[in-house]
């Protein structure tokens, strides 16, 4: 079988790494000019750094297949990290129960509220019932007045802007639940592969030649073309690649525009999806900002939500 990816990201790439693995010819074709997309790093110094803060989560069970996978399972390490709270102007510890205790913005009984909210949600809640609930609704009504306008609305403004209050339940048991499975001991543990993300795309596409994947880069899709309700071919800038089945792994952003003409139904469901950016600025300083890690600001005024320390 004969298979074309579109799109040269951790997605494409391991799609293409299954699919060749399972004997298909593959070609993948990325619009940048180097493959990897958020698996890309720079250089600071002789160090390479990630463009975006990355971590894996010890229940990661995709991850961690793949670094297996390639082989390079010594190079990953889990390790404790910390977290803290910017509040009131002031930094708090945020690791243990005790530290909730010793968090003065709650008032007291909401730290139980707080406590056992954050447990259901991270142990027992199915995220399927609460689709249609607002996380800041049920917070308010459930993890105490001081918890909400202390650390979740704020969390869940900065992160979220204009569309803050219209958040799913759903998405916040998602997000507890993979804190809360990736703790020991009451000691959270992320995983981080010695030398960068880069040893992963090193490896990755070293694997994709020996399978004998082929990439190209810059080569940006501008149609798509189709024969009988079936993709038959996909033309880039360049050249057209008849090779099928496809399989597009380029944000549905980028999707839209090429299915106009081609899928009026499925361009309008794509189009009705409203995209929220993020911008992450990376900072290389010359002394440690704090001792934490993983600090969230909770203060209003601020345009961040979140300083991730990452010598910490």
């Amino acid at each position: 079988m004969n298979i074309t990816i579109i799109g040269g990201g951790i997605t494409g790439l391991a799609s293409a790494y299954i699919a060749a693995k399972q004997g298909a010819k593959v070609t993948v074709l990325e619009g940048a000019d180097k493959p990897g997309g958020l698996l890309n790093t720079f250089k600071i110094g002789e160090t390479d750094l990630e463009f975006f803060y990355h971590h894996f989560f010890t229940h990661d069970a995709e991850i961690n297949w793949l670094i297996k996978e390639l082989g390079i399972e010594q190079e990953l390490m889990f390790v404790k990290t910390s977290m803290g709270v910017y509040r009131n102007n002031k930094i708090y510890d945020f690791n243990s129960p005790l530290d909730l205790f010793k968090f003065s913005p709650i008032k007291f009984f909401d730290k139980f509220k707080f406590g056992l909210s954050s447990m259901y949600l991270g142990k027992i809640a199915d995220w399927e019932k609460f689709e249609n609930v607002s996380a800041l609704d049920w917070f308010y009504k459930y993890a105490g007045k001081t918890s909400t306008d202390s650390l979740w609305k704020p969390m869940l403004d900065i992160k979220f802007g204009p569309y803050a209050k219209d958040v799913p339940l759903a998405w916040m048991v998602g997000r507890m639940k993979q804190r809360l499975s990736s703790r020991k001991s009451g000691d959270e543990r992320l995983g981080y592969l010695r030398g960068s993300l880069k040893t992963l795309l090193t490896a990755l596409l070293g694997k994709l030649d020996e399978l004998g994947v082929e990439i190209k880069t810059n080569c940006k899709i501008e149609s798509i073309n189709v024969d009988n309700n079936k993709v038959i071919s996909v033309s880039t800038n360049n050249t057209t690649f008849d090779k099928g089945p496809f399989l597009f792994t380029i944000p549905t952003l980028f999707l839209a525009p090429l299915v106009k003409n081609i899928a009026p139904e499925l361009h309008k469901e794509l189009e009705n999806i409203e995209y929220f950016g993020a911008v992450c600025t990376v900072l290389e300083m010359n002394k440690p900002l704090s001792e934490i890690y993983w600090l969230n600001v909770a203060d209003e005024g601020f345009p961040f939500g979140g300083v991730i320390e990452h010598t910490n």
